[in-house]
């Protein structure tokens, strides 16, 4: 056989469905195979290194995330879905088991103060790094300092309104850093300096504006007690109008739940599978 075929060196073999679960002793997820009766199976121990799924539009991607999705729906496992299509929400989104949609212009969505996620004031900078992120051609200063005045802030302890409030307002900004080393970041001698961060945070206002109010929202919910406890799924979606305006919350909301996940995890914990669409 070597002699006719050759002997293989390295590179990928294509083979089906039922040799591949053979060969890595699939046991986990399962994907249906287009005109293939055996499942593809990935050994459970691997599940946690993470799926790549790419492919032109209308090649599959979101029937492969459903199969996915089913499973861990199966398994009684937790979800975090960042669906900004509405796809997946529409087919697994069920209040029984406690799911919650994180999206300001959908009245499911709960109540949420950045404030109740700090565990500790030192957080307050890893939150304001996920809303304030470099773009293209950022300038490090425009970017840090933003970043710097809104932990300060939001050490203060308020709630999304007052939030809003005191970003909108530079003069409650000046109140809020006097006499401290913030104050010289958005000094009035320097007027174009002040601008461009104050702008920065005008900019998060306008997201934060967004948010429901206390008697608005759906219930309350945080990042840092769903992790905790894990109970139902997290769908956050958005509307491709105001995408751009929801993106530091968004990315929030993401980040904060990363935070939260990577810390040992307690006995009998269920797992959480996070899909980004």
């Amino acid at each position: 056989k070597q002699l006719r075929y050759g002997r293989r060196l390295k590179g990928p073999i294509l083979v089906d469905p039922r040799e591949f679960t053979k060969q890595l002793a699939g046991d986990g997820i399962g994907l249906q195979v287009e005109r293939q009766k055996a499942l593809l199976r990935i050994p459970r121990d691997a599940e946690n290194t993470h799926f790549l799924i790419v492919g032109d539009t209308g090649s599959g991607k979101s029937t492969i995330i459903r199969q996915i999705l089913c499973q861990v729906a199966e398994r009684e496992h937790s979800a975090i879905v960042y669906d900004p299509a509405c796809e997946f929400v529409r087919q697994f989104y069920s209040p029984d088991r406690g799911d919650v949609v994180l999206n300001p212009l959908d009245e499911r969505c709960p109540y949420w103060n950045p404030s109740a996620e700090l565990k500790r004031k030192a957080e307050a900078k890893a939150l304001a790094v996920s809303l304030f992120q470099p773009g293209g051609n950022s300038i490090r200063f425009f970017v840090e300092s933003p970043q710097k005045i809104f932990a300060h802030l939001l050490s203060f302890l308020p709630t999304p309104t007052e939030l809003v409030d005191w970003m909108s307002h530079p003069e409650e900004i000046d109140r809020r850093v006097k006499d401290t080393e913030l104050a010289a970041l958005i000094d009035p001698k320097a007027p174009q300096q002040r601008t461009g961060v104050l702008g920065s945070l005008n900019m998060v206002a306008d997201s934060f504006r967004l948010l429901p109010t206390e008697a608005e929202g759906n219930g309350f919910w945080t990042a840092t007690q769903w992790a905790e406890k894990r109970k139902g799924w997290v769908f956050i979606t958005s509307r491709p109008a105001l995408r751009e305006a929801l993106r530091p919350v968004i990315s929030l909301w993401l980040d904060i739940l990363v935070l939260r996940l990577l810390t040992e995890p307690h006995p009998n914990q269920r797992p959480a599978w996070f899909v980004i669409d």
